[in-house]
């Protein structure tokens, strides 16, 4: 029987949508994307991907007639610097960070991100725990002030890995303590693969908009405006058949 949050994300993925590439692009952008970060990029097959944020990018650049090429890097810090490098002009997923800024033109943001922890039951960790722990975060990512404290404060007690379900299989393996996830990331990941015993906090560790981060003169500031319209029209169309056809 399907469950309530594998309809959510059955509604929520892309099934079969065909974008038909424009005759010529006006313009062409080489994206960074992830092969393994369910419900929002995976490999279908080699080099074809899917996933909410592919079909949100593919709705975006179909509108906009623009065409992409996708990158696949080991790790965020990796795909990081071969932005700043010039080797990638788009990162989707991104928080914002004013060390960011000074190296990258934000979008507007597409969508929320609502990071949890994820913690074995038999410790009832539902509330962010008061004393140092030791925890597993995504290699490059941003957490904000909690995390950048514990860090300052406990430099032995972060752990970094690239992959999601590697970050949940340390949990479930008692290698660390908690996992630093995105909620809908966490419950997909947890329910396919059968991870019976972590549990996901009901308190939100960093809320935050989420933004496609651009190579600064990938794009005119003419077509960032473009751009920004495009993404604010496609998130509008998007949250509202969200809203008419389920509720989280």
């Amino acid at each position: 029987m399907m469950s309530r949050l594998t309809a959510l994300l059955f509604l929520m993925m892309p099934t079969g949508l065909v974008f038909s590439a424009p005759t010529t692009c006006d313009v062409t952008l080489k994206i960074s994307v992830a092969k393994d970060w369910p419900p929002y990029s995976w490999e279908v097959t080699p080099g074809e991907y899917r996933g909410i944020d592919i079909e949100f990018i593919e709705t975006v650049f179909a509108e906009l007639g623009y065409c992409s090429t996708y990158a696949v890097y080991p790790s965020s810090s990796r795909a990081f610097t071969e932005f700043q490098k010039g080797n990638v002009d788009l990162i989707f997923g991104a928080s914002f960070s004013n060390a960011r800024a000074k190296w990258s033109i934000f979008s507007t943001p597409y969508r929320k991100e609502d990071v949890k922890f994820v913690f074995l039951d038999e410790t009832n960790m539902d509330s962010w725990p008061k004393e140092n722990v030791t925890m597993v975060i995504n290699r490059g990512s941003v957490y904000g002030d909690r995390v950048s404290a514990l860090s300052a404060t406990c430099s032995t007690c972060i752990y970094e890995a690239n992959d999601a379900l590697d970050r949940l299989q340390m949990v479930k393996n008692k290698r660390v303590q908690i996992a630093l996830e995105d909620k809908l990331t966490a419950q997909y990941l947890i329910e396919k693969n059968g991870l019976n015993g972590l549990r996901i906090s009901e308190e939100t560790v960093h809320f935050n908009d989420v933004y496609f981060m651009l190579r600064p003169n990938a794009l005119s500031y003419e077509q960032l405006k473009k751009l920004d319209n495009a993404i604010l029209k496609t998130r509008l169309e998007k949250e509202s058949k969200t809203e008419g056809g389920t509720n989280r």
